[in-house]
């Protein structure tokens, strides 16, 4: 059985959408080769640093690995996390539970997009000021 090769690097369907990447002004991408979890391997932490963040909301699959993994590590290395849990999706819905209602919140905010995206832009109204 040969392995599903669609995300190589450099493959079509591994790049960005071009409205997204044209959208993505002020911004970097950390690459990650192998692992579980964000930080581990790439230079994340040093990019975020860089741009003074000192918050990092998480998002994406599956909830019982990828998420729990980031957070950890971001906590460990002094940032605040906050969980967007409507965009994330566990291996079964019963693991997506347990990890929303036991570990996450030892380690994030567990919020929803659309709370997040009020509080981001209730912030740059209040920088622009």
């Amino acid at each position: 059985m040969q392995p599903i090769r669609g995300l190589d690097r450099g493959q079509t369907a591994a790049l960005l959408i071009s409205e997204r990447q044209n959208a993505m002004t002020n911004s970097a991408a950390a690459d990650r080769m192998h692992g579980m979890a964000a930080f581990t391997g790439t230079d994340l932490d040093a990019l975020l640093r860089g741009f003074g963040v000192e918050t990092i909301v998480l998002s994406g699959i599956s909830t019982n690995i990828a998420p729990p993994g980031a957070a950890t590590e971001a906590v460990a290395l002094g940032y605040n996390v906050v969980l967007a849990e409507d965009c994330t999706a566990g291996g079964t819905p019963e693991s997506h539970e347990a990890q929303l209602g036991l570990h996450l919140p030892l380690l994030a905010t567990i919020s929803d997009s659309r709370a997040i995206a009020e509080s981001l832009t209730a912030m740059r109204q209040a920088a622009a000021v």
